[in-house]
């Protein structure tokens, strides 16, 4: 038995790691905004199995991929060298996750029906400011990309189920 074994894929259309077929549908954009290059890397090659992720190393760039695209969540690293960059950061964070989009926010007309959550990783134990500012999740580093992408579908999970008349009270 070798010490290791080898997936091949025999169609470009497959997963090179489940040997499972690739989805053709476009993938939601997801907002990753992580000022360490190699940490966002990590992140990036993980989350763009599930998501288009749409890559900033500062506010500046996360605010104009936000514009541009609605993500379906916004992942940040609020951490920015200097207290100007981490000011900003928690600021993108409070107005961001006070805005309400539609179902589907390229649909013109779209009533506003949910909030875009933000999901604070930081090697900083501030989750008291994130969860006051809005984030929906805080996870504090060091953890895995794959426990980041579990934590982020079970938000999603949570988030994307419309209330239904029982759960309104």
């Amino acid at each position: 038995i070798p010490p290791f074994s080898v997936i091949v894929c025999r169609e470009p259309s497959m997963d090179r790691c489940s040997n499972t077929p690739r989805s053709t549908q476009a993938r939601p954009p997801l907002l990753l905004m992580e000022p360490d290059h190699a940490t966002r890397q990590l992140y990036a090659r993980e989350l763009a199995r599930y998501w288009d992720v749409l890559q900033a190393q500062n506010v500046d760039e996360a605010q104009q991929h936000f514009t541009s695209q609605t993500p379906v969540a916004v992942v940040l690293e609020p951490w920015q060298a200097g207290g100007a960059g981490m000011a900003a950061a928690w600021a993108f964070l409070q107005q961001g996750a006070a805005l309400l989009v539609g179902a589907d926010a390229r649909t013109e007309g779209a009533a506003p029906t949910r909030r875009i959550p933000f999901v604070v990783c930081s090697v900083l134990d501030e989750r008291a400011t994130a969860y006051a500012m809005g984030a929906a999740l805080y996870l504090l580093k060091p953890f895995s990309p794959q426990q980041l992408v579990i934590e982020l579908q079970r938000l999603l999970d949570a988030t994307a189920a419309p209330l239904n008349k029982e759960q309104i009270g």
